[in-house]
């Protein structure tokens, strides 16, 4: 039977060195390589997720746009009717409608002046 002889401790060259670190590049390049395709990979699937969610997504609004416009448009209503009177009161809001009068011609004014005297 043979004995079991302890493992002979090898010194580290410079050759290990190099060998390792040649090691390291090759498995650094194989590994950006193969990143490069799960980001494409991962990059077409979410092309392909924004795709369907815009295609889907005009059928999904309808409805709640459907619910959300006769709301804004009370909350506006209600907005203006709140708010009008105070605008108006600091002169920023909508000034009131005159009410348009009619003026006499030039030399129907000047007849009737001159009638007065």
């Amino acid at each position: 039977m043979a004995t079991a002889r302890p493992s002979a401790i090898h010194p580290v060259s410079l050759r290990h060195v190099w060998l390792a670190g040649l090691g390291l590049v090759s498995v650094a390049h194989r590994e950006a390589l193969a990143g490069r395709e799960r980001l494409t990979a991962a990059l077409a699937r979410t092309r392909r997720c924004a795709a369907t969610a815009v295609a889907e997504m005009p059928a999904a609004l309808r409805g709640t746009l459907g619910r959300i416009e006769p709301l804004a448009m009370k909350l506006g209503g209600e907005v203006h009717t709140r708010l009008g009177p105070v605008l108006a009161r600091m002169g920023a809001g909508a000034k009131p409608a005159r009410r348009a009068t009619r003026t006499a011609p030039r030399g129907a004014r000047r007849a009737s002046k001159r009638g007065a005297k």
